[in-house]
């Protein structure tokens, strides 16, 4: 994402990491892996899932805005396996596919049926308005090609935008859409036709909420459209009496309606426009949403983030926080696997090139850029070496890939103001590339060609185990774009296996005298280490804590009380997990508190690690 320089002087001082006051200083905690995407920006999330792996597709939002309005000529894809790390699937359907249409490559939704993928595409029609088009794959990240050569639904008017689909427990499709009114057809059996009317649904303040108006719907546009436990929700962009637009909710008993206003999901953000998109993975659901994080001085370069959400007993949903830290991983990422180039949690500088075999790599790649990937496993035995598959066209795009683990980011970074390219020298996590130790290296020689890749084996630094943050780092004494990157994969050691115990066949001897067997001396177990806050937020008379897993933890204590010293009025608590909301607590009363990890030992007792840093919290 090729950004001007005064857009990244604008950026250092508006982007804020949200922060806790640590032991009397403020610092900054939270990594921001809110936005999921970084090198573009990608808005309207429409998440599916399929074979155990949610693939997400977005519009995208040109660097350079036409006209003061949406730029926005082509969709993306990316999939996750972990919800934490994604993989850029490119460019994979645009205006260009579509002959019919000129402008306006707005929200979609793409849906799965007897092995083929249609992506409903909202777009303006040389001859009319924004109408719905619809595109047809054999696979989930494309290419889509235009299924029928002209809209699936125009109207002649502007309300026909942001289609969702569903398909119900009959195998009834149905597609929803609109903006300012809700409107539906029942699709027929091929996905690429529908049959009877347009249908229009009352907006009513009962339906969908009051608006701007008491006498006015908050229904806005952007709908999503899904079951759950025999409930039919409708989640949308609503505008309440000002501000932007929220994420609310309506349900129905039936997928036509009658609709019943639910309340409101998400507070609007600093961006105009939101977009919904609701998937359950993994036993967790989660709400994939966007804002202009990235750009916080334009509502045209919007980014897509996620949020995890619940429903009670009765089907309702509770509103959730928008969050910088995003959600936790449900799997760790396999080191040992083919790992693409292009999968990440964060970024630095780097693009994504699409070939024309539909395969992507890395590229774009200059000095000190960097991926990271969170929750890497590297197991109980650890690598023994590393190749990657590159392509370096001659000396000047020569350059090492440095593998390092668990970098500081939360540094303090002022090389943005003298940057012309986005994120090279700055990013919403102020990451030190070089504070993370060195576990592998490659050397990159060039390779002949641009488009030659070829398979290089490096050099394994230093041993290691466990789980941790992954940050794959680029270095060079070149200037300007280096080599690019297709994968790379770690070689696991093989697993010891124990010998057998050789027997010696007795000999017979006197008895000896008896004497006392020593005391087995159990092995002592190694403390977890220190534990760190990502974040801690005040509520209504509760307070949501956060904090980075520890490797070989299997629980953490958390301690709290309004006395600085913890001498007073001390609680504690034990959970597994690494986030806890803590309730009940007195309203306007600042808390302390901090949290260690705890391992067993061999008595099965607590071995605890270091505790945190306090944080200073003011309930609300």
């Amino acid at each position: 994402m090729k950004l001007k320089k005064v857009f990244c002087i604008a950026m250092a001082a508006a982007l804020t990491v949200p922060c806790i006051n640590i032991a009397g200083n403020n610092v900054k905690v939270a990594k921001a892996d809110n936005p999921i995407v970084q090198n573009i920006f990608a808005p309207d999330p429409a998440p599916m899932v399929y074979d155990d792996t949610v693939y997400l597709y977005t519009t995208h939002d040109e660097d350079e805005t036409v006209g003061g309005f949406y730029t926005m000529l082509n969709w993306h894809a990316f999939s996750s396996k972990d919800m934490v790390n994604w993989t850029s699937h490119g460019q994979i359907f645009s205006l260009d596919d579509i002959s019919w249409a000129n402008d306006r490559a707005w929200a979609a939704q793409c849906i799965e049926k007897n092995g083929k993928f249609y992506l409903y595409v909202p777009v303006k029609a040389e001859k009319s308005g924004i109408c719905i088009g619809v595109g047809v794959s054999d696979s989930p990240t494309g290419p889509f090609k235009d299924a029928i050569g002209k809209p699936l639904i125009d109207e002649g008017d502007w309300n026909d935008i942001d289609p969702t689909v569903y398909i119900d427990d009959d195998g009834q499709a149905y597609l929803y859409f609109g903006n300012p009114q809700l409107r539906y057809v029942k699709l027929n059996d091929d996905m690429i036709s529908y049959s009877g009317e347009v249908e229009r649904i009352d907006m009513t303040v009962e339906a969908f909420g009051p608006g701007k108006s008491d006498d006015s719907a908050s229904y806005a546009e952007g709908p999503w459209f899904y079951k759950r436990n025999n409930l039919y929700y409708m989640v949308y962009p609503a505008f309440g009496a000002s501000g932007g637009e929220n994420i609310s909710y309506s349900t129905s008993e039936s997928p036509t309606g009658p609709w019943k206003f639910g309340g409101k999901i998400l507070e609007p953000n600093n961006c105009y426009t939101i977009h919904p998109g609701v998937v359950d993975y993994h036993g967790k659901s989660y709400l994939f949403y966007h804002g202009n994080s990235l750009d916080k001085n334009s509502s045209f370069h919007r980014s897509c983030a996620i949020e995890e959400i619940t429903y009670e007993e009765d089907g309702s949903i509770p509103s959730v926080e928008q969050t910088a830290a995003g959600v936790e991983s449900v799997r760790n990422l396999n080191p040992y696997q083919r790992v693409e180039g292009e999968t990440m949690a964060w970024e630095r500088g780097v693009e994504v090139e699409r070939h024309e075999d539909n395969s992507c790599s890395l590229a774009s790649i200059h000095n000190e850029n960097y991926i990271k990937l969170k929750d890497v496993d590297f197991g109980t035995v650890g690598p023994i070496g590393v190749s990657a598959n590159v392509a370096c066209a001659d000396e000047s795009q020569e350059g090492t890939i440095e593998f390092r683990i668990d970098c500081d980011e939360n540094i303090e970074s002022t090389e943005s103001d003298v940057k012309d390219i986005f994120a090279e020298g700055f990013d919403l996590h102020n990451t030190d590339v070089n504070s993370g130790e060195v576990i592998a290296t490659i050397d990159v020689k060039a390779s002949g060609s641009a488009d030659v890749y070829k398979e290089i084996k490096g050099k394994i630094e230093k041993k290691l185990t466990g789980v941790h943050d992954l940050f794959v780092v680029f270095k060079s004494n070149n200037e300007g774009e280096l080599f690019k990157l297709d994968y790379y994969n770690f070689e696991q050691a093989a697993t010891p296996t124990p010998m057998p115990t050789a027997t010696a066949t007795p000999t017979v001897t006197a008895a000896p005298t008896a004497t006392v067997a020593p005391t087995a001396t159990a092995k002592p177990v190694k403390a977890p280490a220190k534990t760190k806050f990502i974040s801690a937020k005040a509520g209504k008379k509760s307070m949501t804590l956060k904090w980075k897993k520890v490797s070989g933890a299997n629980g953490y204590q958390i301690i709290y009380g309004t006395d600085k010293k913890f001498k007073k009025a001390v609680k504690k608590i034990a959970t597994k997990k690494t986030s806890i909301k803590i309730s009940k607590l007195k309203s306007k009363k600042i808390y302390y508190a901090k949290v260690c990890a705890y391992t067993s030992g061999a008595d099965g007792k607590k071995v605890y690690g270091k505790t945190s840093a306090v944080a200073k919290i003011k309930v609300k």
